[in-house]
């Protein structure tokens, strides 16, 4: 019974672990599908309708329309011979609003009315002043004090649709059950980025988070359990290519049996990226994906895992998309750092 038991328990470990690793797998699969596919959405030629109708005759646009068949939103599909036809002004204003596709709608006079005199509670709602003090204590706001003002025009100058979500998956703070500290020895302020699954073409979408991290300081991110995707840095001289951040990315796929591992598919030339885990260390030589040529690969068979050790996963010499440092538990923290 115990040979037995012993057996089940092995067998399940290594369920568990191939999961894992098929996971993060499928993140390095899918990016490289994607970039075969060559998917590229320009959102700078997405422009709001804008209609001149200033010459348009009214009194002609719609003298092809028979009234008495017309439905004005009655209950009989049939309009009662009561309603009076539209004036012209109501069919000018009609007209604008088919062709034109604006919306004009008169604001409605508010109608006075009675209402009871508000007497306030002896107990302070959760409302009141100090209601709000004490949420904000339990629960402070970062909003303003993630991303820097300048840093956020630099982004939307880069080309990037938005600045970070910076909530749920992906958010500043060490309260997560992942954590990636990330350091700036990089001797330049910089822009943390990351984005989840297949959304690193940031200029159609929204980054999971966008952080700044100025020179010599650190940043305490966390990641939710089961979180898969990458994260990169926005340098001075950092572009975006096709729309995702041409720099050295770091990738992971959180979770008991989650994946980590430094990434230099995008940009071969791209900055220096090292990550300790509690597992192995990936960075710009170890435990790291290159292409095989060029200086820059996306599609399987054009990279390679090279020099993964202990505690490390797989490999990708064949062309495959898989490998890295492996083995997270249910909590774990990443030392990052940005040089």
């Amino acid at each position: 019974m115990r040979s037995n038991t012993a057996f089940v328990l092995a067998t399940l470990a290594i369920g568990q672990a191939a999961a894992g690793h098929l996971k993060h797998k499928s993140f390095h699969a899918r990016r490289s599908n994607l970039a075969q596919d060559k998917v590229e959405i320009d959102v700078g030629k997405r422009e709001a309708v804008n209609y001149d109708v200033s010459d348009v005759d009214w009194t002609k646009a719609l003298e092809h329309v028979d009234w008495s068949k017309v439905n004005y939103g009655g209950a009989s599909s049939t309009p009662s011979p009561s309603v009076a036809a539209p004036s012209s002004s109501a069919v000018a204003i009609s007209s604008v609003v088919s062709v034109a596709k604006v919306k004009a709608e008169a604001t409605p006079t508010p109608t006075p009315t009675s209402a009871p005199a508000y007497t306030p509670s002896a107990t302070p709602s959760s409302s009141s002043p100090a209601a709000a003090a004490s949420s904000k204590a339990s629960t402070p706001s970062l909003t303003g004090a993630i991303l820097e003002a300048a840093d956020k025009a630099k982004l939307l100058a880069l080309g990037f649709i938005g600045e970070g979500l910076n909530e749920g998956a992906a958010s500043v703070g060490s309260d997560g059950p992942y954590v990636a500290d990330v350091s700036n020895t990089s001797g330049e302020d910089l822009i943390f980025v990351c984005w989840a699954g297949a959304t690193s073409w940031v200029n159609a979408h929204v980054p999971a988070l966008t952080v700044s991290i100025a020179s010599g300081s650190s940043k305490s991110i966390s990641f939710t359990d089961s979180f898969s995707g990458a994260c990169s840095a926005v340098y001075e001289d950092t572009e975006l290519v096709n729309g995702q951040v041409s720099n050295t990315w770091l990738e992971a796929t959180f979770g008991a049996w989650g994946t980590y591992d430094v990434s230099r598919e995008v940009n071969m030339s791209g900055h220096s990226i090292s990550a300790v885990g509690p597992t192995c260390t990936s960075d710009m030589n170890t435990c790291v994906f290159k292409c095989n040529s060029g200086n820059s690969c996306m599609s399987a068979g054009s990279y390679s895992l090279h020099n993964c050790g202990s505690g490390a996963v797989g490999t990708a010499s064949d062309g495959g998309a898989s490998g890295g440092c492996q083995g997270l538990g249910s909590a774990a923290t990443i030392k990052v750092t940005l040089s």
